[in-house]
């Protein structure tokens, strides 16, 4: 009992000195485990980065935005004949022409294409509606897939952007955002409330996807009459 009235004594009377040494041992403690103390504004910012930003990432704005001033003109500036490619194909390899010209889409390959064709047939009876398209010289025969929605499958416009990267958004979500967004877009501009007829002509530029048993098409721009 004694002792613990001299510790007591001892306490009071070197109070300042027991606040140093404690705050000496609580710094060692930090600087021995690698902590680090966090303010409350530092708390705030943390708080304020990436992972809250990712809540204001809004897709169809972006998508409005940069449709007619990125988007379109780069299809126009980078397109190539879709004869071109198919001719290409057919002389070559597919994977000969796609290391060359396209971009890899795991085992398929997208290009940049333009041309016209003829609507051979029309399939809506799933959301995912296709039209199969004829190309000049016409010969009553398809020789690609046209998709006309109002869904279409794959992220292909996203993806032959060479100006955008998956780094330059916060996660996954946004990124397949965009390639849907992308995807509605084309279908509102080009094709909702347009019916497509056996028979008709059509203009195109778009994104085809080859592999060696499909050739499907992704517009970003349809127009008929073969304009």
């Amino acid at each position: 009992m004694e002792e613990l009235k001299k510790m007591g004594f001892f306490l009071k009377k070197n109070k300042s000195l027991v606040i140093t040494t404690l705050t000496l041992i609580g710094f060692m403690v930090i600087l021995f485990t690698g902590s680090t103390v966090v303010s409350n504004e530092d708390m705030q910012a943390n708080a304020d980065g990436p992972s809250a930003s990712s809540t204001d990432f809004n897709a169809e704005e972006y998508v409005e935005e940069t449709w007619e001033s990125e988007v379109l003109p780069y299809f126009e500036d980078n397109k190539r004949d879709i004869m071109e490619i198919f001719n290409q194909i057919n002389e070559k390899d597919l994977a000969v022409v796609g290391e060359e010209l396209g971009v890899k889409d795991g085992s398929s390959f997208n290009f940049i294409v333009a041309g016209k064709g003829e609507v051979v047939s029309v399939n809506t009876e799933s959301r995912k509606g296709v039209s199969e398209i004829d190309v000049e010289p016409y010969d009553g025969s398809p020789d690609f897939t046209l998709q006309i929605g109002p869904v279409f499958e794959g992220y292909a416009i996203r993806d032959v952007l060479d100006y955008i990267k998956f780094e330059d958004f916060n996660n996954q979500i946004e990124w397949a955002q965009l390639g849907t967004t992308y995807n509605t877009k084309s279908y509102q501009d080009n094709l909702e409330g347009i019916e497509l007829k056996e028979g008709l002509e059509i203009s195109y530029t778009g994104v085809l996807t080859a592999s060696e048993e499909v050739s499907l098409l992704t517009p970003v721009l349809v127009r008929g009459g073969g304009e």
